[in-house]
């Protein structure tokens, strides 16, 4: 079983991102923060990394740049529906920092599954 680590400090999206994995046949490690992904990360392997680009003190651009330099053989699927204070797309610029993909938010099960699933085939 393939698993994915899932950061968004929204709970509610968090929950349901990490259910549609989890009927998608996933196994799914849960985080509402950046710091608790890199800590569990350090002693854990995953196949692929979904994470939310806006959040609290870490965001998305924090965690590309860490798990580049600890883990560069995971590829990372940056998901946002865009900030609340800025009206800028910065989900294309995560491709920068070394997103192996992108998905807005919102998604289908189906359209998550589909990236997920071309970014390990990609690997």
């Amino acid at each position: 079983m393939q698993k994915v680590a899932v950061i968004d400090d929204d709970t509610d999206m968090l929950s349901m991102v990490a259910r549609m994995l989890g009927e998608g046949g996933y196994e799914v490690m849960a985080f509402s923060n950046v710091d608790a992904a890199v800590a569990a990360l350090e002693h854990t392997k995953v196949d692929v990394i979904l994470t939310d680009i806006f959040m609290p003190r870490l965001d998305g651009f924090h965690l590309l740049a860490l798990m580049r330099d600890s883990q560069p053989d995971v590829p990372i699927i940056a998901m946002s529906g865009g900030g609340s204070l800025i009206k800028v797309d910065m989900l294309p610029e995560t491709k920068a920092f070394g997103a192996a993909a992108i998905i807005d938010k919102p998604f289908t099960s189906k359209q998550l599954i589909a990236v997920i699933q071309s970014t390990l085939n990609a690997r």
